[in-house]
This record gives structure tokens, sequence and C-alpha cells, in this order.
């Protein structure tokens, strides 16, 4: 029989299960160590692992915490969400965790029940901050949670149930991962042979002194990118111009690379301008058909190439490439999407390019009439994958939708796991 905890994010639980506020089911670790003493430990969204590699460094190893094995740390700012777990290692960690060592609770239920997505929403409801990445919720708020305390036995059954369970679901969701890492191959494969090597014809090629080309075309052109496209810079835009939906210009930010269709085209209106704005901004308006880009911070690493819908200003994270005369834009939406983008990025703890660098890579051009061959059959060909991407990541998700559900009803006793 369930009844109401009390607690809206844990609902109703069992009659005979507890609630109790994390600071009575719990010991606050807060001991300072040095990194020489104490492993550095990584607090990951997979749990807490030995620090990677990539992992930025602190200067100051003795400011660190101490961790035991079994303690639970979570990362205390919400654009960190779900980095938390049960360690299986002594070890240290930044000051910026929250370390607790279990008194009421099995480390393995603890490591499921503050992991689930209800818990993570209620953990960061009582944060405090200006944005996101300065979002955080301290100890002192945080002990003051409900949370619900099963008998010691039922908690490691449902520990148990859910190992068993996540395994499975785990083990499908890495096969998805699979399928769809061997499309993108395929897709970025039929792309870089189409661009570089043409349909199958039998031509005379020759050897390039680019990497990314190889062989190409006897008749087809190369030349750097100014020579086939002209380059742009987006614009800044200040917050108090952004929200409005109803002017003539979209206005698109760097987050809008991300909201494409699966043919690549950006068509939302979610921030537009006038055409005096635009001016007053100093915004160039490109035109339909021009291509976008990152050109700085982690979103230039994804290779995110994009073509606008409609006449429209980018913002200063982005640029544009537009074609001269004589260049399909469709073709060189393509083209530009086999460029090593590892190569034109600015080394420092911001990745960035500039307009010159991207004008300046290597490229070939075919006449138009293959130009328009090449593109027609990869529109066909890449819809067609795009569409079994589509589908791969409907089941991702339903997958991870099942996997967050399973959890949280596990571990507010909506499941029977002794199965009677």
């Amino acid at each position: 029989m369930l009844v109401d905890s009390g607690s809206k994010w844990i609902g109703k639980v069992p009659t005979h299960w507890e609630i109790s506020k994390i600071g009575h089911c719990f010991n606050h670790r807060n001991e300072i160590v040095s990194d020489k003493g104490y492993e550095p430990l990584s607090v990951t969204k997979n749990g807490i692992l030995p620090q990677l590699e990539t992992a930025a460094k602190s200067d100051n190893s003795d400011g660190r915490k101490l961790i035991r094995r079994g303690d639970f740390v979570i990362n205390q700012r919400s654009d960190r969400k779900g980095s938390a777990g049960v360690s299986p290692l002594d070890g240290s960690c930044s000051v910026i965790y929250t370390v607790l060592e279990p008194t009421r609770y099995h480390p393995a239920y603890a490591h499921h029940l503050f992991r689930s997505t209800a818990f993570q929403e209620e953990f960061y409801r009582w944060g405090t901050g200006i944005v996101d990445d300065l979002w955080s919720t301290r100890y002192s708020l945080m002990r003051q949670i409900s949370c619900p305390v099963p008998p010691l036995d039922e908690q490691k059954a449902i520990a148990d149930f859910l190992d068993q369970q996540l395994l499975t679901i785990d083990n499908l969701i890495e096969k998805q991962k699979g399928l769809g890492a061997a499309l993108e191959r395929r897709r970025s494969s039929l792309i870089q042979r189409c661009v570089t090597k043409g349909m199958p014809k039998n031509v005379r090629m020759r050897k390039t002194n680019t990497f990314w080309l190889g062989e190409v075309p006897e008749h087809w052109q190369l030349g750097s990118l100014k020579r086939f496209a002209n380059t742009g810079a987006g614009a800044g835009f200040p917050i108090e111009f952004q929200g409005r939906t109803d002017e003539e210009i979209p206005f698109l930010k760097v987050n809008s690379l991300a909201k494409a269709d699966t043919t690549g085209i950006i068509s939302i209106r979610e921030d537009t301008v006038s055409r005096a704005t635009a001016r007053q901004l100093g915004a160039k308006i490109y035109p339909a058909g021009s291509i976008v880009m990152a050109k700085i911070g982690a979103a230039l690493l994804l290779g995110r190439v994009r073509t606008i819908f409609e006449n429209s200003c980018i913002d200063n994270n982005m640029m544009a490439i537009f074609p001269k005369t004589g260049v399909l834009p469709r073709f060189l939406y393509y083209l530009l999407q086999q460029i090593p983008f590892g190569l034109i990025v600015n080394p420092g703890a911001v990745p960035s390019t500039s307009e010159g660098a991207v004008s300046n890579v290597q490229m070939v051009l075919p006449p138009m009439t293959e130009q328009v061959e090449i593109a027609d059959y990869l529109d066909r060909e890449t819809s067609q994958i795009d569409r079994l991407l589509a589908t791969n990541e409907e089941m991702l998700d339903k997958l991870t939708e099942r996997k967050s559900a399973l959890i949280s009803a596990a571990v507010t006793g909506k499941i029977d796991v002794w199965g009677e």
C-alpha cells in the first residue's frame, strides 16, 4: 500500500518507509586534504572515476576535499547536472563538490536515488544563483531536502534490481549509439567521396597537396575557399533586442545551429529584428541560402555547417559563407561539411577560428553540371540516412526515458522488487 510522502518529488511511498531529511541520513564530509596523498577523482555523469586527462587541473593541490570509498559525491552546479555518484575509491575532489558519508543508506541505493532525474530536479530547485553556470545548491540547503528511507534490506534489493535492469537497458543504448555512429560515418564517407571524386565516371585524376582532398578529377578547379565564396562576420546581439518574433529579419544565435532540420536548413524565428535595428547593431543581412557555422566555442569543434532558409542576421559567435557566381549553394554546403575543422582552430582554452582562416582552406570545384548532379544525388542518399538517424534517435530517447522512469519508480517504492 502506498501513502502520500508529503514531498512532491517523491510522491507516494510504501507505508512502512520513512521520510527523512538528507542531513539526518548523511554525515557531511568537509575534510581538506592534498592530492599528493589522495588520488584525484573526477565527478562525472557516469559516476566517480579516476581524474580524467581532460579535466581542468587546479594549482592548489592541497586544497581538496577527502572522499572515502562509499561516500556519495555530487556537483553543486546546475550546468553539471547529473554529475554525481557513490565513489568506489578513496581519493580527493575539488571543493566545488559536496561529499556525504551515508549513515542510513546502502551506498548502491543512494547512488540510484540521488542520480534519479526527479531528485536532480529537486536538488537544483533548492539552488541559488544568476544563470545556469552560476547556479548551485549548497549543503546548508541540500540537507533540508526530504528523501525516502526504506529498510536497509529493501534498499539493497532495490539496488540489485536496478543494477540488473539497467544493465539490459544500457546495453541496448550502447547498441543504438553504435548504430548511430555507423550511420554518421556512412553519411560522411558518402559526402567526402562525392564532393572530392565526383560521381563514378571514367575521368583522369590528379594528385593535390591537400590531404583531405587527395586525388580529384583533373578537370575540376582547385583553389582556396575565397576563390569560390565570400565570408562574413556576425554582430553582437544585446539581450535587450532579443525575444521578439514579429519583425522582418531572423537574428540567429549560435545555438540555432543545433536547431536545423534534417536537411541542414535553419528556419526558426526565435529572435527577429527590423532592418532599422539591424543597421543600428551593425548586423549584415545575409541572403537566403548562405551557409553559417560557429567560429568560437565548443560548437566550432562539432563541425556544424548549416544553411539559412531566409535572409538573416547572425550573432558574433558565427560566420557566414555565401557562394560566388558559378557555385551551387547546395554543393558548397556539402563540400564545407568536409572541412578538417581541427586544422583551422586556434589553440587555447576557448576554441576559435576566423573568416580569414576559413577563407584560406583549400577547396575543389567541379563544373556546374556536375555540381548539380552531385548535390541532387547527395540530397537523395543523405535523406535516407537522415531518416534512419532520426529513427535511431527516437529509440535512444525512448530508452533513456524508460531508464529514468524505472529508476524513479524503483527508488520511491512504486515497483515491487521482491516479486511478491
